[in-house]
């Protein structure tokens, strides 16, 4: 108590090296004793017990192999040609199921040999959690039998190596077992909670235990303080040492990891924003930083230190709250993957089990009534603890602006700001929609990075609804928000680029209600351009119209059955032009040149689920249609291509949100900003500025 009472005090003045962490006896790492006695004691101890050793009786039953060598990247284990999965036939020979390829070359056995030793460390956390909760000493030994095996070959591998082929000082993100010391970091995590739910076996000698200790946790502690980084590596390598300095009882280590440039506390200060996001923007990375971060406070309260209790690490569990969907999907920005809420049920039922917070409970309910009763009381009512809100994440540079309520609420989603540090793209001002419970215009995130269209297509600009300009992505650029508006009526907001190409202005502004959304694009560059606004949906079918009146006509479609998968039209230019050899647009297929500016298209999802968009721009618009990838590059999906020609342009886009196309009525574009829009018996006359939108409404 003494200790805790010490560490609070302290963690208030900021003075993280006057720590005094308290080592208490063996397990301390990855459960305590006193949490060990509180499962005995509960009703859940035989199931805990029968799954532990359900998982580890196999690696009793056939030991695992270990690996002695180094292993290489884990993404090259795979076709170098198309990216696809290989399967082990043995240590040396690996194939590609789909095309019946067989490869032994070295780079492929190494990266192999990665995921061996990502077995291993699996198998050793499963015999110490068996171990723990029989007492039975054939899984300690077992997992002497790793940890020493590793121990007395740890010398022999490289001092360092990185998948570049660097070695040594060069090698900055290498590590020795593995070829990113961020990997060396997380395998070291379960190989410390292995030897600290083992630790007290009669299995382990002095000698071992000093063999374990000094020949591999000692030097691995030392290749992870070799550097740091100001990305979620060092998340992970901090996590490692943390662990490391627990089984070691290290009092010196634990405060460097605290205190030192790119540590605890300084990755709080500088990697999370206000509103609780990871500086990398994106929901993949924010979620596997936080795992590491979780990792860290986890090791550093069970000696007597709460790490828990910092508002900046909190705020990072409680930030996906935030984000999602109003039906708990994520978008996809940047270096992320579609996802949904549920992949934070793990973070939420620890914050619940460490901060007893009613929010936490309900985050992890998550609607489920019969786990909320358990947690808070049958009396206990669900609540929407998802954001409903229009709100600025400004630290990501991410508007989102909402309408209605449920699962049927509006989310518009602009990619103002922020980068995104190393995992972010080039896509300012790149459009996100969420309307009638389904994501419309989408983000397709990343791509597995065994993939080559990972950077051919994925990182580029043309991946995203945005503008780009003569073929080319954007550059990194942080851009700026001009404006944010909300009422009772309408959510208005306007985003400005002036870095993502030089010489060039983008702004976006936005005016959304509950049945429509106002999209104004503004681009004005120094010298003549060709500037294609991009704009494409998760949908099968993408409809072009005359007028509303001509919905019998068939203009081009874009199919993504397997029926016809081309771009068909009876009124569609003949050929298929080249878009670009670059940037992301030489993935663009069935390009289709549309004779005559349609002012109305239909995003089709089925007969009675679609989006509406009416087009029109300053100066007059080419339109084009074609496909481009999705979440992964086996889908094809409907985009529509709007070029324009000159030193300027303006695209204006009004989005009909009722999901049969019959809230609008009629768009006009006055110039200078001004839209009018008829809709639901009400005329709105929209004028934007770079400092905010006058609004004028009335009966038609």
């Amino acid at each position: 108590m003494q200790n805790v009472l010490l560490a609070l005090l302290l963690l208030d003045s900021g003075y993280a090296e006057k720590f005094v962490p308290s080592f208490g006896p063996f397990p301390r790492l990855a459960i305590t004793a006193a949490e060990v006695q509180a499962v005995k004691a509960s009703d859940g101890l035989e199931a805990q017990k029968t799954q532990a050793v359900r998982q580890a009786q196999a690696y009793l039953d056939k030991p695992i192999y270990i690996p002695t060598e180094w292993g290489d990247w884990v993404f090259y284990y795979a076709n170098p040609k198309t990216g696809g999965p290989l399967v082990a036939l043995d240590l040396e020979r690996h194939k590609d199921s789909s095309t019946g390829e067989i490869f032994t070359d070295k780079r492929i056995v190494d990266s192999y040999r990665t995921i061996l030793h990502n077995n291993v460390n699996r198998a050793a956390v499963s015999l110490g959690w068996a171990y723990l909760w029989t007492d039975e000493d054939k899984y300690a030994a077992e997992v002497k039998r790793i940890l020493t095996t590793y121990a007395n070959v740890y010398h022999t591998f490289p001092e360092r190596a990185d998948r570049w082929g660097h070695t040594g000082f060069l090698a900055k993100y290498g590590g020795r077992r593995y070829s990113q010391s961020l990997s060396e970091a997380v395998g070291v995590i379960e190989l410390c909670k292995a030897y600290d739910l083992t630790r007290t076996s009669k299995v382990w000698s002095q000698e071992e235990i000093r063999l374990v200790e000094g020949s591999l946790f000692q030097p691995t502690a030392d290749t992870l303080l070799y550097t740091t980084f100001a990305h979620n590596h060092q998340t992970w390598l901090n996590a490692g040492l943390m662990c490391i300095a627990s089984v070691l009882g290290d009092t010196k280590l634990v405060n460097r990891i605290l205190d030192m440039e790119r540590g605890f506390y300084y990755q709080l200060k500088n990697n999370i924003d206000e509103d609780g996001m990871w500086n990398e923007g994106t929901m993949a990375y924010h979620n596997y930083a936080l795992q590491a971060l979780v990792a860290t406070v986890d090791a550093g309260r069970r000696i007597g230190i709460p790490l828990e209790k910092e508002k900046k690490f909190r705020s990072m569990i409680e930030a996906p709250l935030k984000y999602c969907y109003p039906d708990g999907r994520l978008p996809a920005i940047n270096d992320s993957d579609p996802s949904n809420i549920r992949s934070f049920f793990h973070h939420f039922q620890w914050a619940w089990e460490v901060y007893k917070d009613p929010v936490f409970a309900q985050a992890w309910a998550n609607g489920d009534q019969k786990l909320l009763a358990q947690l808070l009381g049958p009396e206990a009512d669900v609540q929407q603890v998802y954001e409903s809100k229009s709100s600025i994440l400004r630290g990501i540079g991410l508007l989102v602006l909402r309408r209605g309520t449920g699962i049927s609420a509006v989310n518009v989603m602009l990619d103002y700001g922020a980068h995104g540090a190393a995992h972010g793209h080039p896509d300012k001002m790149n459009l996100i929609l969420y309307a009638n419970g389904r994501e419309w215009l989408f983000d397709p995130g990343r791509l597995n990075y065994r993939h080559k269209e990972y950077k051919t297509y994925y990182t580029q600009t043309a991946a995203h609804n945005t503008v780009i300009i003569n073929g080319r992505s954007q550059a990194p650029d942080n851009g700026t928000l001009l404006f944010f508006d909300e009422t009772d009526a309408y959510s208005s907001a306007a985003g400005e680029s002036k870095g993502a190409y030089q010489g060039s202005i983008l702004r976006r502004f936005l005016f959304l209600t509950d049945s429509f959304l106002v999209e104004l694009f503004e681009v004005n560059s120094e010298k003549p351009a060709t500037i294609d606004w991009l704009g494409s949906a998760g949908v099968p079918l993408l409809l072009g119209y005359a007028a509303v009146a001509a919905e019998g006509r068939n203009f081009p479609i874009i199919r993504t059955n397997e029926e016809n998968d081309t771009a068909t039209g009876t009124d569609a230019a003949p050929g298929t032009p080249p878009l670009g050899e670059e940037g992301g647009y030489q993935h663009f297929t069935d390009v289709t040149l549309v004779p005559e500016a349609l002012p109305i298209w239909d995003f089709v999802q089925s007969k009675n689920q679609s989006l509406r968009l009416w087009l029109h721009s300053k100066p007059k618009e080419q339109i084009m249609v074609a496909r481009r990838f999705g979440y992964d590059k086996s889908q094809r999906h409907p985009c529509l291509i709007r070029r324009i020609e000159g030193k300027a342009a303006a695209f204006l886009t009004v989005y009909d949100l009722s999901g049969n196309g019959k809230a609008i009525e009629g768009v006009s574009f006055e110039g200078d900003r001004r839209a009018v829009v008829q809709s639901d018996k009400m005329e709105w006359k929209i004028s934007f500025t770079n400092d905010g939108v006058d609004v004028k409404a009335g009966g038609q």
